[in-house]
This record gives structure tokens, C-alpha cells and sequence, in this order.
């Protein structure tokens, strides 16, 4: 069982506000100077904070006594303009990509970079409250109505939770196609971690260059450096130099890997995990059967540290016609649906130890 509350733009002001509270459960309201509104989900262990009307996106999230995603230099604070690299969307926790293109834009494409969701403006958003079989949580949605003249026709509507006493979430992304006609569909989570120091990654994957194709193609809005090549040759016989968050080593601009060859558990949810010198891990478990493309993502530079232990997708990021011709292109039934749920936050020293002795047992080490 669980509540609904409807939240109105009027509620929000650039005072943060609670309006709910039920044990270490708390949800308030604020706004950015810029006038972005903004949802902060807490418990006693740490928060996320959700733009509910600006492209559901997950603006920050804190737990361990740090911040989770990305690092960015600079002045970052959310507008209501629609090119997410301009509004310091870059370095958030989680943006939504999609619905109907993803990607970066090949030069047949006439598609935006990753879709019309990163900014998309909802028309709604909605307190939910209840107890599923993870516990007691708090979560926000909402509804982003999609309606193209003499085109699709869709609304998406993300769910993010967090738990009581638990620095874990939940998060969903259902997406409705409201047309008699089958709808196409390229989705993608991107989840942006932030690398530590000596950190490793522990993964339901194999390291090997056949399950972890390295990414040749990079995009042309990035400056390459003298020996970027250098380390991609060796990278692409070895992805696991990349295992270990090694202080010294820059990725700039970026490496990325295709995930191929997940492993995945009993009930197909594959584990990653990004192990910290404390004990302490970010994790990530999705389902290939909901989300079977996903790339690794590093960058490691002066001014920016980003890390995806996967990009779980349904579909490479190569651009709508090369993905259409390789079949990745997905489609949703005429009155369908499409619905994926990941599980991420952080996991104690505890709960890292059996996550990485269940990764092991599936790895068959």
C-alpha cells in the first residue's frame, strides 16, 4: 500500500520547506536562483535531490558522508534550457536519455544529443510513500507527455526511491506508447558515478577484450591529446588496466567499453561495483532482459571526475541510424509500455563484502 501527494509548482519557494516526514523519511521543497524547482529525498544516512519539472533528473545524491556523482569544476545550477551540456547537467547523478533517439548523432543523424528527455519539462509530480519489499520508502514521479503531430505519441514517468535507514535507491523508468501504431523506442540510464582514488571495480562481467569492446569512435566536440591513442591501444588488449582507480592515470577526454557478455544472478540482475580503500562500495544491479546494451564510462581529468559502471541502455550510443541498422532499435507495442528498474546508492562495508562474494561466486572465482 502506499500514498500519493500531488505537488503543485506553487509549492516550491527558495526556502527549503519540509512537507513530509515519517520516521527518518523526509521530503522538502526548494527552488535554484535559477528557478528550477527541486524535491530533496532524505533519511538519516544521507539524500538525493530530484528536479521534478526538468528531466526528472537526479541532481545530486549524498550518502556516506559524500557526495556520490560525478565532479565537475565550475559554477553548476540547473535552467530551463534545453541542451544539457549548457545547463551543468553534466556531472549530475542521473539524467534520463531517449525516449525516441539516444546517443551521440552520427552525421546522418538529425537527432539532439541523447534525446528530447535530459531536458524534457513534466507536466506533473507526485510524493509517493509506502513500504515495498525493500522496506519503508519515499519516492517522487511524475508524467512527461510526448505528442508529435502526425508522429509519436508518449508519456514516460520515472520513479526514484530512497529507504529508511539505507543508503540504497530504487529507480524506474516506464515509458507509455499512447499510439495505435508501434512506437520506437532507445532509452538509456546515465548513472555518473564519482571515481575514487585506489578504488576497484568489482564486476558480473568478464574482463576480457572479446566481453569489453573498447570504443574507437570519439566524438568530435572533444580535443584529443598526443598520447590518447597510446593509452587506448593498450586499453583495448586489456580492459582490466582499467580495474583499479590508479591516482595517476588521466582519461582525458574519456575511455569507454561496450558491456557485452553480462553475468547475471538467479533472478537476472547483473552486480557492479566500485569498491572503495574503506571498505565501502557504490554499486549498480539492472537486468539485461530490461536493459541489454551498457557501457563503461571513465574520465579522469583536472576538471572533471566521472565514472559509469555501466550505462544500462537498449541500445549502443552511436546514433539512431547506425543503431537502426545494427538492430538495437527497440519497439513498443501500439497502447504498450516499456518499464526497467535499476538499484544503485551505496553499500556498507558489510553489505559490500557479501555483494563481492556473490560476484565472485557467479564469476565462478
Amino acid at each position: 500500500m502506499s500514498m500519493v501527494f500531488e505537488i503543485k509548482r506553487n509549492f516550491f519557494t527558495d526556502k527549503e520547506d519540509v512537507i513530509f516526514k515519517s520516521g527518518d523519511l523526509k521530503a522538502s521543497l526548494f527552488t535554484f536562483k535559477s528557478g528550477v524547482e527541486v524535491v530533496r529525498l532524505s533519511n538519516a544516512l544521507g539524500y538525493i535531490t530530484v528536479l521534478p519539472f526538468k528531466g526528472h533528473t537526479i541532481w545530486e545524491a549524498f550518502f556516506d558522508g559524500r557526495i556520490l556523482n560525478m565532479h565537475r569544476e565550475g559554477k553548476k545550477e540547473p535552467k530551463y534550457i534545453h541542451d544539457y551540456f549548457l545547463d551543468s547537467s553534466y556531472g549530475v547523478y542521473l539524467f534520463h536519455c531517449g525516449a525516441l533517439r539516444m546517443g551521440c548523432p552520427a552525421e546522418d543523424d538529425d537527432h539532439i544529443m541523447h534525446g528530447e528527455l535530459p531536458c524534457a519539462v513534466y507536466d506533473d509530480c507526485q510524493l509517493i510513500a509506502g513500504t515495498d519489499e525493500r522496506g519503508a520508502y519515499l519516492g517522487i514521479t511524475g508524467t512527461f507527455s510526448y505528442n508529435r503531430g502526425f508522429g509519436p505519441t508518449y508519456e514516460a514517468r520515472p520513479i526514484a526511491k530512497i529507504y529508511s535507514q539505507s543508503s540504497t535507491m530504487e529507480l524506474v523508468m516506464r515509458i507509455d506508447n499512447l499510439s495505435n501504431y508501434p512506437m520506437e523506442l532507445m532509452y538509456m540510464a546515465h548513472i555518473n558515478y564519482r571515481p575514487i582514488d585506489n578504488a576497484k571495480i568489482i564486476q558480473s562481467h568478464p574482463w576480457t577484450p572479446e566481453a569489453m569492446p573498447l570504443r574507437d569512435y570519439v566524438p568530435s566536440h572533444f580535443e584529443i591529446p598526443a598520447d590518447y591513442r597510446e593509452l587506448t591501444a593498450r586499453l583495448k588488449k586489456d580492459p582490466r588496466l582499467t580495474e583499479t582507480m590508479i591516482p595517476d592515470i588521466v582519461y582525458k577526454p574519456e575511455v569507454a567499453f561496450y558491456l557485452d557478455s553480462p553475468v547475471v544472478d538467479e533472478d537476472g540482475w547483473i552486480h557492479l561495483m566500485q569498491k572503495l580503500p574503506n571498505g565501502t562500495a557504490d554499486f549498480l544491479r539492472y537486468k539485461p532482459t530490461e536493459l541489454d546494451h551498457a557501457m563503461r564510462w571513465i574520465t579522469k581529468t583536472e576538471d572533471q571526475q566521472g565514472l559509469a559502471l555501466a550505462f544500462p541502455s537498449t541500445a549502443n550510443v552511436e546514433g539512431y541510424n547506425n543503431e537502426k541498422k545494427a538492430g538495437h532499435v527497440k519497439e513498443i507495442a501500439p497502447k504498450g509500455f516499456y518499464q526497467a528498474t535499476m538499484i544503485t546508492g551505496v553499500l556498507t562495508k558489510e553489505e559490500a563484502e557479501k555483494e563481492e562474494a556473490l560476484i565472485h561466486q557467479l564469476m565462478g572465482e
